[in-house]
């Protein structure tokens, strides 16, 4: 959304904002702006709509963070004791890559694999 914003603010002021975008930023400048045509108008409404949709969604990524962060503390799992492994990870690759190299050793241990015949008729 924010590569979205971008271009917005450009056209509404030459340059754009000149630091990192974010939303306080973001805000402050569109409140220094007076659109001047039905053009800088719609790029100034679809700014604010952007800003406010940004807005909304890093609320709602601090609270799914939080209940993340509190259903891995309830679980009592120890998976997040391993360096790297926050309350918030790749959750479903873990088990994948634990189970394949599982597999690649039963695989070793247990010899060579049949294989299937194919018989001449």
């Amino acid at each position: 959304m924010v590569s979205r914003l971008h271009p917005l603010l450009v056209e509404l002021a030459p340059g754009g904002i000149a630091r990192e975008i974010n939303v306080s930023a973001a805000q402050a400048f569109l409140e220094s702006i007076v659109p001047a045509s039905p053009a800088e108008q719609t790029r100034y409404d679809l700014a604010r709509d952007l800003v406010d949709d940004i807005c909304r969604l890093d609320v709602q990524l601090k609270e799914s963070h939080k209940r993340i962060a509190n259903a891995v503390k309830t679980s009592s799992t120890s998976l997040t004791d391993l360096f790297g492994v926050g309350p918030i990870a790749d959750f479903e690759r873990i088990p994948s890559e634990v189970g394949s190299q599982l597999a690649s050793a039963t695989l070793r241990w247990s010899g060579p694999r049949p294989r299937a015949r194919l018989g001449k008729r």
